[in-house]
């Protein structure tokens, strides 16, 4: 059963997402991952940023996610503009208990 939030980006969408060459900089100390691969980006792979939240991912991951989530996988930020719907105020303030 799919709720009415899981709205995916059509492939034309997608195409309106910049696709960026990485550069792994020497003074950056961590290692950029895909957050859904997990794997880390190698020098000049091509990355997809999402507009609005500047996360990045590999292309072919974030391409098989959006067309079924339409949202960031890290930060669950709508991509591209859902049709004029306001966010829900505070929403992404989340507790975090760490035992």
């Amino acid at each position: 059963g799919g709720g009415a939030c899981g709205r995916g980006i059509k492939k034309s969408g997608l195409r309106s997402i910049p696709v960026e060459g990485y550069h792994g900089g020497e003074e950056t100390t961590e290692t950029d991952v895909c957050a859904i691969c997990l794997g880390e980006f190698a020098d000049g792979e091509k990355v997809r940023v999402l507009p609005r939240c500047r996360h990045g991912f590999h292309v072919r991951c974030v391409d098989a996610w959006l067309v079924s989530h339409g949202s960031c996988p890290t930060c669950r930020r709508q991509v591209i503009g859902g049709g004029g719907s306001t966010p829900p105020p505070d929403s992404d303030t989340i507790a975090v208990v760490v035992a």
